[in-house]
Protein backbone atom coordinates (compact mmCIF):
# COMPACT_ATOMS: atom_id res chain seq x y z
CA UNK A 1 0.00 0.00 0.00
CA UNK A 2 3.11 2.54 0.56
CA UNK A 3 4.71 1.51 -2.28
CA UNK A 4 1.48 2.34 -4.22
CA UNK A 5 1.41 5.87 -2.59
CA UNK A 6 4.42 6.81 -3.19
CA UNK A 7 3.89 5.71 -7.36
CA UNK A 8 0.55 7.78 -7.33
CA UNK A 9 2.65 10.74 -5.73
CA UNK A 10 4.88 10.69 -8.09
CA UNK A 11 2.73 10.41 -11.10
CA UNK A 12 0.92 13.82 -9.35
CA UNK A 13 4.10 15.07 -9.10
CA UNK A 14 5.06 14.27 -12.58
CA UNK A 15 1.57 15.53 -14.09
CA UNK A 16 2.06 18.88 -11.99
CA UNK A 17 5.72 19.63 -13.25
CA UNK A 18 4.60 18.80 -16.88
CA UNK A 19 1.79 21.07 -16.76
CA UNK A 20 3.39 23.52 -14.69
CA UNK A 21 6.82 23.60 -17.30
CA UNK A 22 3.81 24.82 -20.14
CA UNK A 23 2.45 27.76 -18.33
CA UNK A 24 4.54 30.92 -17.15
CA UNK A 25 6.17 29.65 -13.75
CA UNK A 26 5.38 30.63 -10.96
CA UNK A 27 1.58 31.76 -11.22
CA UNK A 28 2.33 34.99 -9.38
CA UNK A 29 -1.05 36.31 -7.87
CA UNK A 30 -1.52 40.18 -7.75
CA UNK A 31 -3.83 42.15 -6.05
CA UNK A 32 -4.21 45.60 -4.80
CA UNK A 33 -4.46 47.66 -1.08
CA UNK A 34 -5.03 50.79 -0.75
CA UNK A 35 -3.62 53.19 2.59
CA UNK A 36 -4.68 56.97 3.17
CA UNK A 37 -1.83 58.26 5.04
CA UNK A 38 -2.26 62.16 6.14
CA UNK A 39 -5.31 62.91 3.65
CA UNK A 40 -3.03 60.97 0.75
CA UNK A 41 -4.73 58.04 -0.60
CA UNK A 42 -1.52 55.32 -1.10
CA UNK A 43 -2.11 52.63 -3.80
CA UNK A 44 0.37 49.32 -3.37
CA UNK A 45 0.13 46.91 -5.85
CA UNK A 46 0.43 42.97 -3.76
CA UNK A 47 2.54 40.31 -5.52
CA UNK A 48 2.65 36.54 -4.09
CA UNK A 49 4.58 34.21 -6.14
CA UNK A 50 4.95 30.52 -4.69
CA UNK A 51 7.27 28.75 -6.20
CA UNK A 52 8.44 24.93 -5.55
CA UNK A 53 10.55 22.61 -7.72
CA UNK A 54 11.94 19.04 -7.51
CA UNK A 55 15.42 18.92 -7.86
CA UNK A 56 18.38 16.86 -7.90
CA UNK A 57 21.66 18.15 -5.91
CA UNK A 58 25.04 15.97 -5.46
CA UNK A 59 23.04 13.00 -6.70
CA UNK A 60 19.99 13.13 -5.03
CA UNK A 61 16.42 14.02 -5.28
CA UNK A 62 14.98 17.09 -2.87
CA UNK A 63 12.55 19.85 -2.74
CA UNK A 64 13.33 23.68 -3.05
CA UNK A 65 11.23 26.47 -2.53
CA UNK A 66 11.73 29.97 -4.17
CA UNK A 67 8.59 31.62 -3.07
CA UNK A 68 8.70 35.74 -2.99
CA UNK A 69 6.17 37.97 -1.89
CA UNK A 70 6.19 41.81 -1.86
CA UNK A 71 4.31 44.89 -1.88
CA UNK A 72 4.96 47.66 -4.72
CA UNK A 73 3.47 50.85 -4.71
CA UNK A 74 1.86 52.29 -7.68
CA UNK A 75 0.41 55.55 -7.23
CA UNK A 76 0.53 58.58 -4.25
CA UNK A 77 -1.61 61.43 -4.82
CA UNK A 78 1.11 63.93 -3.78
CA UNK A 79 4.39 61.68 -4.49
CA UNK A 80 6.07 60.42 -7.19
CA UNK A 81 6.85 56.77 -6.31
CA UNK A 82 9.11 55.91 -9.93
CA UNK A 83 12.23 56.67 -7.85
CA UNK A 84 11.31 54.88 -4.82
CA UNK A 85 10.36 51.65 -7.24
CA UNK A 86 13.69 51.54 -8.64
CA UNK A 87 15.14 51.84 -5.28
CA UNK A 88 12.77 48.86 -3.98
CA UNK A 89 14.01 47.03 -7.69
CA UNK A 90 17.66 47.26 -6.63
CA UNK A 91 17.25 45.76 -2.85
CA UNK A 92 15.78 43.26 -4.29
CA UNK A 93 18.44 42.60 -6.47
CA UNK A 94 20.58 42.03 -3.11
CA UNK A 95 19.03 38.63 -2.82
CA UNK A 96 20.08 37.06 -6.06
CA UNK A 97 23.38 35.29 -6.00
CA UNK A 98 26.55 35.21 -3.97
CA UNK A 99 28.88 36.92 -1.99
CA UNK A 100 30.42 39.13 -4.68
CA UNK A 101 29.02 37.97 -8.10
CA UNK A 102 27.75 40.58 -9.84
CA UNK A 103 24.47 41.96 -9.40
CA UNK A 104 21.43 42.02 -12.08
CA UNK A 105 19.63 44.92 -12.94
CA UNK A 106 15.80 44.65 -12.84
CA UNK A 107 13.51 47.11 -14.76
CA UNK A 108 9.98 45.55 -13.81
CA UNK A 109 8.35 43.73 -10.39
CA UNK A 110 8.05 40.47 -12.88
CA UNK A 111 11.83 40.46 -14.05
CA UNK A 112 12.49 40.47 -9.79
CA UNK A 113 9.89 37.84 -8.90
CA UNK A 114 11.42 35.90 -12.31
CA UNK A 115 14.90 35.93 -10.46
CA UNK A 116 14.03 35.47 -7.19
CA UNK A 117 12.24 31.97 -7.91
CA UNK A 118 14.45 30.86 -10.20
CA UNK A 119 16.59 27.40 -9.09
CA UNK A 120 20.10 27.41 -8.25
CA UNK A 121 22.25 26.89 -11.16
CA UNK A 122 23.86 24.22 -9.27
CA UNK A 123 20.36 22.54 -9.27
CA UNK A 124 19.88 19.75 -11.86
CA UNK A 125 16.43 17.92 -12.89
CA UNK A 126 14.06 20.58 -12.32
CA UNK A 127 10.52 20.04 -12.36
CA UNK A 128 8.17 22.90 -10.89
CA UNK A 129 5.21 22.11 -8.66
CA UNK A 130 1.98 22.86 -7.61
CA UNK A 131 2.75 22.67 -3.57
CA UNK A 132 5.31 20.32 -2.03
CA UNK A 133 4.90 17.19 -0.46
CA UNK A 134 4.27 17.27 3.12
CA UNK A 135 6.48 14.30 4.41
CA UNK A 136 9.05 16.51 2.25
CA UNK A 137 9.30 19.40 4.26
CA UNK A 138 12.24 18.57 6.60
CA UNK A 139 14.75 18.10 3.75
CA UNK A 140 13.09 20.74 1.67
CA UNK A 141 15.67 23.79 0.93
CA UNK A 142 14.50 27.58 0.74
CA UNK A 143 15.14 31.29 -0.44
CA UNK A 144 12.47 33.17 0.45
CA UNK A 145 12.21 37.23 0.48
CA UNK A 146 8.99 38.60 1.67
CA UNK A 147 8.69 42.92 1.34
CA UNK A 148 6.08 45.17 3.68
CA UNK A 149 5.66 48.19 4.60
CA UNK A 150 6.72 48.59 7.92
CA UNK A 151 5.69 52.54 8.63
CA UNK A 152 4.51 55.35 6.89
CA UNK A 153 4.12 59.01 7.84
CA UNK A 154 3.11 62.11 6.12
CA UNK A 155 6.98 62.22 3.91
CA UNK A 156 8.68 59.19 5.27
CA UNK A 157 7.81 55.38 4.01
CA UNK A 158 9.80 52.59 5.05
CA UNK A 159 9.74 48.56 3.88
CA UNK A 160 11.23 45.31 5.53
CA UNK A 161 12.79 42.88 3.33
CA UNK A 162 12.50 39.77 5.15
CA UNK A 163 14.61 36.68 3.60
CA UNK A 164 15.05 33.39 4.77
CA UNK A 165 17.58 31.27 3.28
CA UNK A 166 18.46 27.74 3.22
CA UNK A 167 20.94 25.35 0.85
CA UNK A 168 22.16 22.95 3.22
CA UNK A 169 24.37 23.35 6.35
CA UNK A 170 23.43 26.30 8.87
CA UNK A 171 20.10 28.47 7.59
CA UNK A 172 19.90 32.25 8.01
CA UNK A 173 17.19 34.81 8.55
CA UNK A 174 17.25 38.45 8.53
CA UNK A 175 15.30 41.74 8.37
CA UNK A 176 16.65 45.03 6.46
CA UNK A 177 14.94 47.73 5.79
CA UNK A 178 14.64 50.55 2.96
CA UNK A 179 13.96 54.60 4.56
CA UNK A 180 12.57 56.70 2.47
CA UNK A 181 12.64 60.28 2.04
CA UNK A 182 9.43 60.90 0.30
CA UNK A 183 9.70 64.40 0.60
CA UNK A 184 12.87 64.92 -1.32
CA UNK A 185 12.57 61.93 -3.35
CA UNK A 186 15.52 59.84 -1.93
CA UNK A 187 16.90 56.97 0.21
CA UNK A 188 17.74 57.73 3.65
CA UNK A 189 21.07 56.78 5.25
CA UNK A 190 22.00 56.96 9.09
CA UNK A 191 23.48 60.10 8.88
CA UNK A 192 20.64 61.47 7.91
CA UNK A 193 18.70 60.20 11.09
CA UNK A 194 21.01 60.90 13.53
CA UNK A 195 24.51 62.46 14.49
CA UNK A 196 27.95 60.58 15.42
CA UNK A 197 27.29 61.83 19.09
CA UNK A 198 24.65 58.91 19.58
CA UNK A 199 27.38 56.46 19.35
CA UNK A 200 27.47 56.71 23.21
CA UNK A 201 24.02 55.50 22.73
CA UNK A 202 24.97 52.61 21.00
CA UNK A 203 27.33 51.55 23.57
CA UNK A 204 25.54 51.79 26.39
CA UNK A 205 23.25 49.61 24.58
CA UNK A 206 25.22 47.01 23.91
CA UNK A 207 26.93 46.85 27.00
CA UNK A 208 23.31 46.48 28.71
CA UNK A 209 22.60 43.80 26.45
CA UNK A 210 25.58 41.77 28.26
CA UNK A 211 26.69 40.98 24.26
CA UNK A 212 30.06 43.73 24.29
CA UNK A 213 32.57 40.69 25.37
CA UNK A 214 31.55 38.87 22.91
CA UNK A 215 31.71 41.15 19.82
CA UNK A 216 34.99 41.23 17.64
CA UNK A 217 37.85 42.84 18.97
CA UNK A 218 38.18 45.34 16.23
CA UNK A 219 34.82 46.72 16.57
CA UNK A 220 35.43 46.89 20.47
CA UNK A 221 38.67 49.42 19.50
CA UNK A 222 36.80 51.61 17.02
CA UNK A 223 32.49 51.13 17.25
CA UNK A 224 30.39 52.40 14.89
CA UNK A 225 26.56 53.33 14.32
CA UNK A 226 24.88 50.73 12.06
CA UNK A 227 24.66 51.48 8.70
CA UNK A 228 21.08 49.34 8.70
CA UNK A 229 18.28 51.01 10.37
CA UNK A 230 14.35 51.42 11.05
CA UNK A 231 12.72 54.40 12.91
CA UNK A 232 9.79 52.66 14.80
CA UNK A 233 6.64 54.69 16.42
CA UNK A 234 9.22 54.37 19.60
CA UNK A 235 12.32 53.49 18.96
CA UNK A 236 15.67 54.03 16.70
CA UNK A 237 16.35 50.26 15.97
CA UNK A 238 19.90 49.52 14.37
CA UNK A 239 20.84 46.24 13.06
CA UNK A 240 24.09 44.62 12.61
CA UNK A 241 24.69 41.71 9.83
CA UNK A 242 25.12 38.32 10.84
CA UNK A 243 28.93 38.33 11.59
CA UNK A 244 29.47 42.03 10.92
CA UNK A 245 30.67 42.66 14.82
CA UNK A 246 30.20 39.21 15.92
CA UNK A 247 30.49 35.48 15.22
CA UNK A 248 27.76 33.74 12.87
CA UNK A 249 26.16 32.05 16.44
CA UNK A 250 24.65 35.29 17.38
CA UNK A 251 23.12 35.80 14.35
CA UNK A 252 22.06 39.23 13.34
CA UNK A 253 22.71 42.03 16.21
CA UNK A 254 19.94 44.43 16.89
CA UNK A 255 20.04 47.65 19.31
CA UNK A 256 16.95 49.35 19.84
CA UNK A 257 17.33 52.95 21.62
CA UNK A 258 14.10 54.56 22.65
CA UNK A 259 13.27 57.77 20.99
CA UNK A 260 12.83 59.39 23.76
CA UNK A 261 16.72 58.66 24.67
CA UNK A 262 17.91 59.06 21.31
CA UNK A 263 15.54 62.33 20.57
CA UNK A 264 18.46 65.00 21.33
CA UNK A 265 20.82 63.70 18.35
CA UNK A 266 17.91 63.12 16.01
CA UNK A 267 18.66 65.27 13.05
CA UNK A 268 16.17 68.29 11.99
CA UNK A 269 15.13 66.04 9.07
CA UNK A 270 14.13 63.04 10.96
CA UNK A 271 12.16 65.03 13.48
CA UNK A 272 10.42 66.28 10.63
CA UNK A 273 10.30 63.05 9.05
CA UNK A 274 8.96 61.33 11.72
CA UNK A 275 5.76 63.47 12.70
Amino acid sequence: MKKLLIITLALITAAGAFALDRVKYPVVERSEQTFTVSGEKRTFTSYDAPAFYRIRMEGDFSYYNASCSLLMPEHFDKHDVEPLQRCILTRLADYVGYGDDPKPVFNTVDDAITALTAPDTEMKEVHPLGFIPEEAEDEMLFANVNVEVARQTADFIAFSFHSQHFMGGVASEGTKYLNYDLKHGRELEIGDIVSDKALQLVIAELKAMNIWDELWDEFKAAPYIAKGFYLSDNALILTYPRYEISYGAMGPVEVEIPLAKVDKYLTPLAKQLIK
